[in-house]
């Protein structure tokens, strides 16, 4: 049922915009090393802000991540 689901999600999602991007959906193989977008900080600014959202994600799950609280920075599109 994933590879089904994984597969239809590819057909969905593949070349169509997404905040005036252009979203590139694939199987992910295991091997290929992708970079963040839209980061314009130094490797040293990505790995603090790399743990400083794993620190919030553990606290999230320490405090049962309920998907039903809003997040400031999340947005659900229509």
């Amino acid at each position: 049922m994933e590879i089904e689901s994984a597969q239809a999600c590819i057909l969905m999602m593949n070349n169509r915009y997404f905040a005036g991007r252009q979203i590139s959906a694939e199987i992910y193989d295991g091997k290929e090393r992708y970079q963040k977008s839209g980061t314009k900080g130094t490797e040293e600014d990505d790995e603090e802000a790399e743990k400083a959202r794993l620190e919030r994600y553990a606290k999230w799950l320490e405090e049962g991540g309920s998907d039903h609280e809003e997040d400031a920075s999340y947005k659900k599109t229509p």
